[in-house]
């Protein structure tokens, strides 16, 4: 039996003398279950295989039904081949088992139990019950889903897609989304939105923003948030680099709030949203307005503020609430060591703190962080002048940070990464970038940072693509790797993709 075209080398050798029935006998009795759905992957993916071998299919397709139902499948390989069925379902939907039935409204709905398990929690909970008592082609009662709309959940599920989802009305389509965003169908969620944002105009956009925002409809919201930009009211609520610094503890959905002028129109989109705002950004000469006072206190979920690049020690500072976590601070030239244990005292409870750019601030300034007890992410980026013996302060000041920032402070040397790999075991995110780092420093940190999950080293240029190699290899917990500025070899490119 010839196998399928794209069958890699190692999966060919072993299938490619066998008949079918051999192959099926030799899948579910001598291999490991994950050979089964890589060989199935691959399989689907050469149609011609399929139609010439439709029996085989349709065994293996029921017998997949059989192993998920009793969890004797890896859930991310189920996933993986129910993408590549829903992806050639033209071909193999004769081939698909109707072993489930769905009851709504009286009317009888057929699918298959194993499209519909992997598809999200709430179905793989209806069609494999806990009991784990296998029944022919289970009825199932559905009571709180009309039977239009899961005739369309029923055709995502099954396809991937809805090829007539265009043409509903923007009525049905906001009933759809919130039933996907209900069961936790991502795909059809993306579906539903990607249509909705047409709907989106300068007269309903604040009013769909609100509703988006509060149902977590991500892209529903970006849409809102840029046409509302677009319209030169004086803020900016799009804000995608910020968004991916948030804190992960964060209760409320973020939502950020910049003022680029306190004008009339900007002040009235603030009364509208204000009970919204988590981050508030006032950059520049803001601090200094007296309305300052009046935005910083009436957004009561507000729980980070941004007075970046303000040119003075504004006395309308001490209006920011004493509650927030987080303070961005850069580029302030007003900070000095004693304006710094001032901020200090007016934000006792910080959890995030940056103060990138702030080369003016001094030793005895360093040391005043160890009255934010509760500080885990700190960005000290291009305070250029800071050396070892200033590090050291910080260190001993910060045991508890899980995010650090030193872009482009060329002064530390390898004897503070040593340290920092010591003192800072519990690092989820470190960003190295334009520092004069070693390979040994850096494989120090990989070996006692066990909990990196985020490495930038970008244009880090002592460090040797072997040494980056050797560090990533002991870093077990990385899940991303920045290397920006870095020409890799075909060898290394192939190494550090899955982190790349």
């Amino acid at each position: 039996m010839q196998p399928p075209v794209f069958l890699p080398p190692s999966l060919t050798s072993l299938y490619c003398s066998a008949d079918t029935d051999a192959l099926f006998l030799e899948l579910i009795s001598n291999r490991p279950k994950e050979e089964l759905l890589l060989f199935l992957d691959y399989a689907l993916e050469d149609e011609t295989w399929c139609e010439e071998h439709r029996s085989f299919l349709k065994d293996a397709l029921q017998l997949v039904s059989s192993l998920f139902f009793k969890d004797r499948l890896p859930a991310k390989a189920a996933h993986k081949l129910a993408t590549a069925l829903c992806r050639h379902m033209s071909v193999i939907h004769p081939l698909i088992p109707q072993d489930l039935t769905f009851q709504i409204e009286g009317r009888h709905v057929s699918a298959n139990r194993f499209l519909f398990g992997v598809s999200c929690d709430f179905f793989h909970a209806l069609v494999y019950p806990s009991e784990k008592e296998e029944e022919e082609d289970p009825a199932i009662l559905i009571t709180d889903i009309p039977y239009t709309l899961f005739l369309l959940i029923h055709e995502f599920v099954m396809n991937g897609h809805i090829d007539t989802l265009w043409k509903h009305e923007q009525e049905e389509l906001y009933l759809l989304l919130k039933q996907a965003s209900r069961l936790r169908l991502e795909g059809l969620s993306t579906l539903c939105q990607e249509l909705l944002k047409r709907y989106v105009s300068r007269d309903n956009a604040i009013a769909i923003l609100q509703t988006a925002h509060q149902e977590k409809w991500l892209l529903l919201k970006s849409a809102c948030c840029h046409l509302i930009d677009a319209m030169s009211l004086g803020v900016k609520l799009s804000d995608e680099e910020a968004a991916g610094e948030v804190d992960p503890l964060l209760t409320s959905s973020p939502f950020f709030f910049e003022f680029l002028q306190f004008s009339h129109t900007a002040l009235e989109l603030f009364s509208s949203l204000k009970h919204l705002i988590t981050h508030l950004i006032c950059k520049g000469s803001l601090t200094e307005d007296p309305v300052f006072i009046e935005v910083v206190q009436k957004a009561p979920k507000v729980v980070s503020v941004d007075i970046s690049n303000s040119p003075t020690l504004s006395p309308y500072l001490s209006a920011i609430p004493a509650h927030i976590a987080e303070l961005n601070a850069s580029q302030c030239l007003w900070l000095t060591d004693s304006t710094f244990r001032y901020l200090i005292t007016l934000c006792p409870h910080l959890k995030r703190l940056s103060l990138d750019g702030n080369s003016q601030l001094g030793y005895s300034a360093l040391g005043e962080l160890k009255k934010l007890p509760y500080l885990h992410a700190l960005d000290l980026s291009h305070i250029e002048q800071l050396k070892d013996e200033d590090f050291t302060v910080i260190l001993k000041a910060c045991r508890e940070l899980s995010e650090l920032k030193l872009v482009a402070c060329r002064q530390l040397t390898r004897n503070t990464f040593f340290e920092l790999g010591r003192q800072l075991p519990n690092l989820i995110k470190l960003d190295l970038s334009r520092c004069s780092i070693t390979d040994i420093a850096l494989l120090e940190i990989t070996l006692r940072c066990r909990q990196l999950c985020i490495l930038k080293l970008n244009r880090c240029e002592e460090l040797s693509e072997k040494g980056i190699l050797q560090a990533v290899s002991e870093a077990h917990s990385l899940q991303k790797l920045e290397l920006g500025g870095r020409k890799l070899s075909p060898y290394a490119t192939e190494q550090l993709l899955p982190w790349m």
